[in-house]
């Protein structure tokens, strides 16, 4: 499996930096692109890669954690999650929720 990761920003990054520890692959996306992503995915090592937010989402598990207000620029145009794993960490209140979507 494969994780999916949508936003780089500390919790994101976080989250790749404790999958490669474990060894599990994680593809990586932001806004601005996989390119803007090469020194990160080079400092976390592992099986992590850049991606788009399209191959991101499209993972069996997808971690969005972007700013709450960015979330529909985000995730805008992406298609339905059909019953995947979404590990939700955007939300305003602090609190990260999991849930099939």
């Amino acid at each position: 499996m494969t994780v999916g990761i949508i936003g780089t920003g500390s919790i994101g990054a976080a989250f790749a930096r404790r999958l490669a520890q474990t060894d599990i692959p994680a593809i990586l996306s932001n806004s601005r692109g996989p390119e803007s992503l090469v020194d990160l995915v080079a400092e976390i090592g592992g099986r992590t890669r850049a991606g788009t937010v399209r191959e991101a989402a499209a993972q069996d598990l997808v971690m969005v954690a972007v700013n709450w207000s960015k979330l529909p620029v985000a995730l805008g145009g992406l298609p339905d999650f059909g019953g995947r794993i979404v590990i939700d960490a955007n939300k305003p209140d602090h609190r990260i929720a999991i849930r099939a979507c």
